[in-house]
């Protein structure tokens, strides 16, 4: 699980899984992909969120865009040879 960035206020969490990342707040929740080679975040779907809070998730997410790859990366690399 991934802590929400410093800079944010929010006690939303995120959660990378298949190269997606989910993130819940109270009763919002939202699943952006994550395109690795172009470096783009899509909007899968999202429920509840704003559209403000909405942008806020993406520019956290582009803010540790290696961060979170490299964990992602590092995390079911670290599963499939197990």
């Amino acid at each position: 699980m991934l802590a929400p960035h410093k800079g944010c206020r929010s006690k939303a969490t995120a959660i990378l899984v298949d190269k997606n990342i989910h993130v819940q707040k109270g009763d919002a929740q939202a699943k952006f992909w994550i395109i690795v080679d172009e470096i783009e975040i899509t909007e899968a779907f999202s429920y509840n969120f704003t559209s403000a809070n909405k942008r806020q998730v993406k520019k956290i997410i582009y803010q540790n865009f290696d961060i979170i790859v490299d964990a992602w990366f590092n995390h079911f690399v670290k599963i499939k040879d197990e």
